[in-house]
């Protein structure tokens, strides 16, 4: 099914590379392991094989990458005005690892940023939707994670979110 190398996206996470394989023993059972080296940060997964086929998925394809610009391009994703409302709807979209999904977040975001600076809890929400974009817009393009961030700041028009200081 997978292999050492593949480039995949893990939702909740964003993409990443397969780095390794392998048998470990939970809960007195022994199965087999797939390691992923996520791309934005020093972060590890490991997911058991038998759950892959449900948790995570091929990094998009070229078409893929277009829609998801014409997204980052498009007028104002319909979301709800309630803060509480947009926020539970924003997170559900990004749980959910689907590129077009994380662009509308995106895209959302950057508009109410432009319009108005963002409280701390949406613009971190914008940045993490941007890094697991643009993790994944490295491994579709073949690019590095600086440009992968430079085409989503083109696409948008603007200087796209640097993190919020903890």
């Amino acid at each position: 099914m997978y292999s050492i190398g593949d480039k995949v996206v893990c939702a909740g996470h964003g993409a990443g590379e397969i780095v390794g394989i392998g048998q470990r023993e939970s809960d007195g059972l022994r199965r087999e392991y797939l390691t992923i080296a996520i791309a934005h940060n020093d972060l590890t997964v490991m997911m058991p094989a038998d759950k892959a086929r449900t948790r995570l998925r091929a990094v998009m394809s070229a078409e893929d990458v277009e829609r998801v610009f014409a997204t980052l391009r498009s007028g104002r994703p319909r979301m709800p005005e309630s803060w509480i409302a947009r926020s539970r709807r924003m997170q559900d979209m990004l749980g959910t690892g689907d590129a077009l999904e994380l662009a509308q977040v995106v895209r959302a975001l950057a508009l109410r940023d432009a319009a108005k600076a963002l409280p701390v809890g949406e613009k971190q929400l914008m940045v993490k939707a941007q890094k697991h974009l643009a993790s994944e817009l490295k491994y579709a393009r073949g690019v590095s994670e600086a440009e992968a961030r430079g085409l989503l700041e083109e696409a948008l028009g603007r200087r796209i979110a640097e993190p919020v200081p903890a």
